[in-house]
């Protein structure tokens, strides 16, 4: 971020900590934490949120309270999680092939080139199962956005970025 690019951020991110501020004691809680970080168009994960905030060394949300400095630290990384999670996001819709906004183990397999019980298709069984918050046999964008984020495989899977046109078929026409 080049520096007027960034004095527009930090003005942009001082406004908004002084709204949330409710009891005007220069310090956000939690539940203002979370409120002002939406306002600045950051959607994070609880898990994202909860690992955002232990880097202050908060282990519940009851202890937070950041000062104006650590919120724009913190809003600052919250960004770049964000823009993450949109990359994740990006991929999910690539592996949504019947976009009902589920991933089923059949559309990684199918996606994989994986076979029906080949000891691949038992790896990814057990990893969605592992994913499946709700246990529904799915994956939805959630399940797949913590899994992508806050795991060593799936940030290493997240790297790789995934997108729509990557898949279309330069010689077909539109």
């Amino acid at each position: 971020m080049d520096s007027k690019a960034q004095a527009e951020f930090d003005k942009k991110a001082q406004a908004i900590f002084f709204k949330f501020d409710k009891n005007e004691n220069g310090m956000l809680e939690f539940a203002e934490l979370k409120a002002a970080l939406s306002c600045m168009c950051v959607d994070l994960t609880p898990s994202q949120l909860n690992t955002l905030i232990s880097v202050y060394g908060y282990s519940s949300e009851s202890e937070v309270e950041v000062d104006v400095s650590q919120f724009l630290n913190l809003a600052l990384q919250a960004q770049s999680m964000q823009a993450s999670r949109d990359e994740v996001k990006a991929a999910f819709e690539v592996l949504d092939l019947n976009h009902d906004r589920k991933i089923s183990k059949e559309e990684f397999m199918e996606f994989l080139g994986i076979s029906s019980g080949s000891p691949d298709a038992i790896a990814l069984e057990m990893l969605v199962n592992a994913c499946d918050a709700d246990q529904d046999g799915t994956l939805n964008v959630d399940e797949f956005a913590e899994y992508c984020l806050n795991t060593r495989e799936g940030c290493a899977m997240a790297e790789y970025s995934v997108h729509p046109s990557d898949f279309v078929d330069s010689n077909s026409s539109a």
